[in-house]
C-alpha cells in the first residue's frame, strides 16, 4: 500500500507541474493525428508562425504526459521538431509556448503557410535496383540519398526483413553462406529531422557453373629404343584457377611422381606400345585425365655361329615367341649379321639365310604369323667386335631381333 500511495503522489505532482507549466504558456496548436515515441514531425490543426526556433511544450489530452522540444520548421500543416519525442501523444494533445516568444496571433490552417522553397523532401535511390551475382562472389549495393537542406542522413540496412550491421551509404553483399535464389535488401534513410525515405534492391544469387577442368599431355618422343628416356609433360586448365594435384600411371601401374612432368626410363620395358596417363584433381574434388602412348623397340641379339639356331639361340627365340603371342600387335624385324671372312656378296646371302632361319623357327615352332615378321641382311657391314680375332668374329656372327608396334 505504501508503494502504491507513493506512486500516486508522484503522478499527481507530475500532473500538477505539467498543468501549472502549461497554464503559464500560450496555446499555439492542437495535434490532429496521433504521434509515436521518436517522431519529430507533428500534424497540427493550427499553429502560430512565430514559434519557429523556440521551445514548444506538448501536453497529452489527459494532461498526464508532457515533453518539450525546440521547433525547427513549420511546413504547412506540420510542425517539425529539432529532436525526437520522448512519449506517445494522441490527436487532440495541445502545444504551448512561452508568450514572450509568440509574437503573432494563432493562424487557422485554412490559410496554409508556404513551405520554404529551398527545402526539398528527403529521397533515396537504390542503384541498381535489380542485380544477379554468382554464388561465391560479392557485389556492392549503393543508396544515393538527397536530404533536406543538404543535411546529414543515417542509413539502416536490412536483408530479407532482418537488420544488418551497416550504417554506410553502400553495402558489400556477400553471397557466401546464403542460399541460391532472390534476396530482398532494403535501406531506410533518416535525416536530422526524423524524416525517412527508403528503397529496395532485388539481389538474385545464381548457382555457380561447374568449373571446367581439363589437362593436356604431351610426350617428347613417340618411339624409342629400349633404355632411352621419354619425358611426359602435363598442362592443367581450371576455369576457377584452383590449384591442382597430379598423379601418374604407366601401363596402369601407379607412379610416385606428383609434379606436372615425369621422366620414364624404358630400360625395363618390353618392346611394344606403352600407355602413360595423368590425372589432375582440384580442391573441389573435380578431376580430369588424359592418356598418351609411345612405342619401345626392344633389341635382342642372339649369337649364331651357324645358319640354323642352336639350342641356346632357340631358348632366346622361345621367349620372343611368348612376347609376340601375348601381344598380337607386336612385330619383329630380324637382321642377319656375319663376320668379314669371305666375299662380301656371299656374306650378305649368309646374313639373309640366318635371318630367315630365325623367322622360320618362330613360324613353325610357335605358330607366329609370318606376316608379322620382316627379315633383312646387314652382312659384314655392322660389326660389333674386332674381326681380326676369333673371338671377335664369333661375336659378329649373330641375329638381331627388334620387337616393336608399328
Amino acid at each position: 500500500m505504501k508503494k502504491l500511495f507513493l506512486c500516486l503522489v508522484v503522478v499527481l505532482i507530475a500532473c500538477t507541474q505539467s498543468v501549472l507549466w502549461s497554464q503559464q504558456q500560450k496555446l499555439i496548436g492542437v495535434l490532429n493525428t496521433d504521434v509515436s515515441h521518436g517522431e519529430t514531425m507533428l500534424g497540427v490543426d493550427w499553429v502560430c508562425a512565430g514559434s519557429v526556433d523556440q521551445p514548444v511544450l506538448i501536453e497529452s489530452r489527459n494532461k498526464m504526459e508532457s515533453t518539450t522540444a525546440d521547433v525547427r520548421h513549420i511546413l504547412g500543416s506540420f510542425l517539425m521538431l529539432k529532436e525526437r519525442l520522448g512519449h506517445d501523444f494522441l490527436a487532440g494533445s495541445t502545444l504551448f509556448q512561452d508568450p514572450d516568444v509568440v509574437n503573432c496571433a494563432a493562424k487557422s490552417m485554412a490559410e496554409p503557410m508556404v513551405m520554404d522553397e529551398e527545402r526539398q523532401a528527403l529521397s533515396v535511390a537504390c542503384d541498381p535496383t535489380s542485380i544477379t551475382v554468382t554464388a561465391g562472389e560479392a557485389t556492392t549495393l549503393a543508396a544515393h540519398a538527397s536530404g533536406p537542406d543538404g543535411g546529414s542522413v543515417t542509413y539502416a540496412w536490412s536483408l530479407n526483413g532482418r537488420p544488418l550491421v551497416s550504417d554506410q551509404p553502400s553495402l558489400r553483399f556477400e553471397t557466401r553462406g546464403r542460399p541460391i535464389g532472390i534476396h530482398a535488401v532494403s535501406v531506410v534513410v533518416t535525416d536530422v529531422d526524423g524524416m525517412t525515405a527508403s528503397c529496395d534492391f532485388s539481389v538474385s544469387i545464381a548457382r555457380r557453373a561447374d568449373p571446367v577442368l581439363s589437362v593436356s599431355l604431351t610426350l617428347d618422343k613417340s618411339e624409342v629404343y629400349s633404355g632411352e628416356t621419354v619425358t611426359a609433360s602435363a598442362q592443367a586448365s581450371d576455369t576457377d584457377a584452383n590449384p591442382v594435384t597430379y598423379s601418374w600411371t604407366l601401363d596402369d601401374q601407379s607412379r610416385s611422381e606428383t609434379s606436372s612432368q615425369i621422366e620414364i626410363d624404358t630400360t625395363a620395358l618390353a618392346g611394344g606400345r606403352h600407355g602413360v596417363a595423368v590425372t589432375i584433381q582440384d580442391s573441389r574434388e573435380g578431376s580430369a585425365s588424359n592418356l598418351a602412348s609411345f612405342s619401345v623397340r626392344e633389341r635382342i641379339v642372339i649369337g649364331m655361329s651357324r645358319i640354323q639356331p642352336d639350342n641356346l639361340a632357340k631358348a632366346s627365340l622361345d621367349e620372343i615367341a611368348l612376347k609376340m603371342q601375348q601381344d598380337s600387335q607386336l612385330r619383329a624385324l630380324i637382321t642377319g649379321h656375319t663376320d668379314d671372312r669371305g666375299d662380301e656378296a656371299a656374306n650378305d646371302q649368309v646374313g639373309q639365310r640366318r635371318a630367315d632361319a630365325v623367322r622360320d623357327y618362330l613360324v613353325t615352332q610357335h605358330n607366329i604369323d609370318a606376316g608379322r615378321i620382316e627379315t633383312s641382311s646387314a652382312g659384314e657391314g655392322q660389326p660389333v667386335a674386332d674381326n681380326q680375332t676369333p673371338e671377335g668374329q664369333q661375336e659378329n656372327r649373330r641375329a638381331q631381333i627388334e620387337l616393336f608396334v608399328p
